[in-house]
């Protein structure tokens, strides 16, 4: 991630944020996260944010945060982000893994 666009572990560009709005590489919008809650780019709600747990549209446990790693809704680490907000690791959690 750097500032608002995010890359691949390749370098490719694979997406970016504009405010709310998240977009792909072509600039296409896959979605938007409004205060607590996730949507599709058609408008469906696909998540909430409760601190710093994320869960799916029906409330099922999708992963949380903890410091600078990402764990899946079983409680495995999947990933580490040195440095990131936690907006970005939101962004990158719903819609770039």
């Amino acid at each position: 991630v750097d500032a608002e666009r995010y890359f691949s572990a390749s370098g490719q560009a694979i997406g970016r944020v504009d405010g709310e709005r998240i977009y792909d590489a072509s600039g296409r919008q896959l979605g938007r996260i409004d205060g607590t809650r996730v949507y599709s780019a058609s408008g469906s709600q696909i998540g909430r944010i409760d601190g710093e747990r994320l869960y799916s549209a029906s409330g099922s446990l999708m992963g949380r945060m903890d410091g600078d790693r990402l764990y899946d809704g079983s409680g495995r680490q999947i990933g580490r982000a040195d440095g990131l907000r936690r907006m970005q690791m939101i962004v990158f959690f719903y819609f770039f893994m």
